[in-house]
């Protein structure tokens, strides 16, 4: 990709990152355009339309979801998971007040193995 691309690229990032840290209500459209651009820079691709179409939206999930999504797993469990990094997350807010999120294909890749 090239440098300049690169640098219309990143401001958009960080400016949605930041967003996403600070807010007191998480906007969930930002995750997966954050995972777009991110995906876009690192395809090395010149053409960013192109790499935008091979971005795949990545659906997260809540604690309260993973549990009733399998059953007899509880929510104590699945924050340990994440916690221990065995499954992928994210905290949307700030401190320990923030919402957890869990990938939704690393969650139950977890229970497949």
């Amino acid at each position: 990709m090239l440098t300049e691309s690169k640098q219309q690229i990143l401001p958009e990032i960080i400016s949605r990152v930041t967003a996403l840290a600070y807010s007191d209500v998480p906007d969930m459209e930002s995750i997966p355009k954050i995972f777009e651009l991110i995906t876009a820079i690192a395809a090395g691709s010149e053409n960013y339309a192109a790499a935008k179409l091979k971005a795949r939206p990545v659906e997260m999930l809540t604690i309260k979801e993973c549990k009733e999504l399998v059953q007899g797993v509880s929510e104590h469990t699945i924050r340990k998971l994440a916690k221990q990094g065995k499954i992928k997350s994210v905290r949307a807010g700030e401190g320990k007040r923030g919402k957890i999120l869990i990938s939704k294909d690393s969650y139950l890749d977890y229970f497949q193995k």
